[in-house]
């Protein structure tokens, strides 16, 4: 499948990442998507929020938020590895 194989290849690449939030069973909760850009006025790197979706029966229960707390956690680890200033929480 076509998803399926742009998914792997993002992937390879080491600038996008996708979580998952699985519940009871491995059902599919939730997920969230991320990948790495570049600025040339600001002068480097920041993350993009790409994908965001929590099922609704799994909506109101933190799930959302540990997704972003997962995010952030990647995203700093990438400024960190390219060398540039760590982001500034929200």
């Amino acid at each position: 499948m076509k998803i399926e194989n742009d998914c792997r290849n993002f992937l390879k690449s080491g600038r996008y990442a996708v979580y998952l939030a699985q519940a009871a069973g491995a059902q599919c909760a939730g997920f969230a998507t991320l990948c790495e850009s570049h600025a040339l006025y600001a002068g480097g790197s920041f993350g993009i929020i790409q994908e965001f979706y929590v099922e609704p029966q799994f909506r109101s229960a933190g799930l959302g938020r540990r997704l972003l707390d997962a995010l952030w956690r990647m995203a700093d680890a990438w400024l960190e590895t390219a060398g540039n200033v760590h982001a500034a929480a929200a």
